[in-house]
Parts: C-alpha cells; sequence; structure tokens
C-alpha cells in the first residue's frame, strides 16, 4: 500500500507490516524494559515501534535523495517487517559513489540518535516526552549500527563491496567477497545467540536468540541472491543467440 511520496518518492508499505508491528507492541509492551511503565507501557511500545519505522524510512530516504543527486532513478521505497528497501534502478557506476550511496542511510540515522541524545542532555525531559525522546535515539541508534555491519544485503555489506571494488577494479569479484562476509555474519549471528542460551536457558534470551535467527536468514537469503545474480550476469557477455537457437523447420 502507498502510504507517502516524500520528495517524488513514492513509499510503500507491505500489509504483513501491521502484523509484525502489532506484535512488536505485545511483546514490548510486556517486556522487563517497561516494567516500571504499566500504566503507558502500551503507549510507549507502540511509540518505539512507529518511531522505529520512521527511523527505518529516513534512512532509506537518505538513500534515495543521494542516489538521486548521482543521477541514479529511484523507483520506490518499500517498508516491510524486517526494515526497509531503497528500489534503485541502476547501480552506481563508480566505487566512490557506491561507498556514499550506502553510507547515506547509516551516517543520518546516527545523527539523528547524537541530535536525540544532546536534546535529552540540554533539557533533561522527564516524564513520557523524554521517554519518546529516549526511544527515538535507541531506534536511530539500533537502525545505524546495525545497517554498518560488513555483510551484503546491509549498508556496510555495500560499502565493503566499494572499498573491494576499488582495490580490485572488479565488481563481480566485490560482490560475491561482501556476500561471503554477509553469510559469515549471518553463521554468527545465528550460532552465538544459540549458544548463550544453552548455557543459561532464560526465555529472554531464547526470544533474542530466535529474533536474531530471523535477521540472520534474512542477511543469508539476501548474500546468497547477490551472489546468484553476480554469477548470471558473469555469464550473459558469453552467450550468442547462435549457441541458443535450435532448429525449429527441418
Amino acid at each position: 500500500m502507498r502510504i507517502a511520496r516524500p520528495f517524488g518518492i513514492p513509499v510503500y508499505i507491505s500489509p504483513y507490516w501491521f502484523l509484525i508491528a502489532g506484535l512488536f507492541v505485545f511483546l514490548y509492551g510486556n517486556s522487563a524494559a517497561l516494567a516500571g511503565s504499566s500504566e503507558v507501557r502500551y503507549v510507549v511500545a507502540a511509540a518505539f515501534v512507529v518511531l522505529l519505522w520512521v527511523s527505518v524510512l529516513i534512512h532509506e530516504l537518505s538513500h534515495s535523495l543521494v542516489a538521486r543527486g548521482f543521477g541514479l532513478p529511484v523507483r520506490r521505497i518499500l517498508l516491510y517487517p524486517l526494515g526497509g528497501f531503497s528500489e534503485i534502478e541502476q547501480e552506481p557506476p563508480t566505487p566512490g559513489r557506491e561507498f556514499l550511496v550506502s553510507a547515506a542511510g547509516p551516517l543520518l540515522s546516527l545523527v539523528l540518535a547524537a541530535l536525540g541524545y544532546g536534546v535529552l542532555v540540554v533539557t533533561h525531559l522527564g516524564g513520557l516526552p523524554g521517554l519518546l525522546i529516549q526511544q527515538l535515539v535507541w531506534a536511530n541508534l539500533l537502525v545505524g549500527v546495525f545497517n554498518l555491519l560488513p555483510g551484503l544485503p546491509l549498508d556496510g555489506g555495500r560499502m565493503l563491496r566499494a572499498g573491494i571494488w576499488k582495490v580490485t577494479r572488479r565488481p563481480a569479484a566485490a560482490t560475491i567477497g561482501a556476500a561471503w562476509t554477509g553469510r559469515a555474519l549471518a553463521a554468527l549471528m545465528l550460532v552465538v545467540p544459540f549458544a548463550i542460551f544453552a548455557r543459561s536457558h532464560n526465555s529472554n534470551d531464547a526470544f533474542d536468540a530466535l529474533w536474531l535467527a530471523v535477521i540472520a536468514a534474512f542477511i543469508w537469503l539476501g548474500a546468497g541472491q547477490a551472489i546468484k545474480v553476480t554469477k548470471v550476469r558473469e555469464q550473459l557477455p558469453k552467450l550468442q543467440a547462435r549457441l541458443l537457437a535450435r532448429r525449429a523447420i527441418p
């Protein structure tokens, strides 16, 4: 469903977002972190979920605007349960532009987190307004730091790809390297939390391990897709119509 058109860029949201958002509100509202806010815990939880996806939207908008500044067409921004995605129809032609487009999102997220923290320090806000700003700081910090992890399909993986591309001058090899780094990252995210849960048997650790397993699967699948697409692109120049043709009429 299209929900907005900031700077002329259509923003779509997956219908599954509402289901996952409701689940997050319920789980976070009943978590130990909000145990002292029993009266407004679901309000705070809902505010955090909304602020988290607003942070994701701002993050993706920064990618799209930098890409458009380089003359790259942006089709739309899609928000889905695990984050967001900017559909940029052309890849940046140089590793430098690839790095700048990829770095724009995490950089803006960290800047917003720093600004929110500065507001808290200067104003000493308390109560619900202070708690909401604190949630905004955490949301942007989470989005910024997570996306800096060095592995495709995350922004950090695209920044790593730009660096390998710059050194090797081989964009395909850079994609393969960054994608395998993403797969290693996914495996680490899957193994470590379950190892901690196996030792502690804590129910909170079990939920964290399950959630990280979902994110790890998302990263693994995204990295695998990048590898497949790159291999197909490498084979395309070798194909000839004569080799693909079959006699239809003797």
